[in-house]
């Protein structure tokens, strides 16, 4: 059997909102044969934290200052992707795609998937 495929979820965190219940709901579904899946917050864990980590899911969060916006945040997503050996990002909303994405190519990730969960108020 081939070795599975190391996938990280990037996104702000896993509180209650509709974007996190879709990380947890990829989670608790995805191909667990296939796919090793672990999810990366950028501000902070979250209420729906341990659930995820109850499927067996990795939940990996940056240190964050209060109120301290971090423009170098990219480079410690960079370390843990290497450090995790990680070859599909999946970034959900802006600043996850950005440092997300900054990240992958610095680390040497191939894929990047990005789903934007922004709803344009205008239509």
């Amino acid at each position: 059997m081939p070795d599975k495929i190391k996938l990280m979820q990037i996104t702000h965190d896993l509180a209650i909102g509709g974007l996190q219940q879709v990380v947890v709901n990829i989670c608790r579904t995805i191909d667990r044969q296939q796919f090793d899946i672990s999810v990366l917050c950028l501000r902070k864990r979250g209420e729906f934290a341990p659930e995820v980590e109850s499927l067996g899911v990795k939940v990996f969060c940056l240190p964050q200052k209060e109120n301290a916006t971090d423009y170098f945040s990219f480079l410690i997503v960079a370390r843990i992707l290497r450090e995790q050996n990680v070859k599909v990002i999946h970034t959900h909303n802006t600043q996850p795609f950005f440092d997300g994405a900054m990240a992958g190519l610095i680390s040497g990730v191939k894929t990047i998937v990005h789903t934007d969960h922004v709803r344009d108020l205008h239509r």
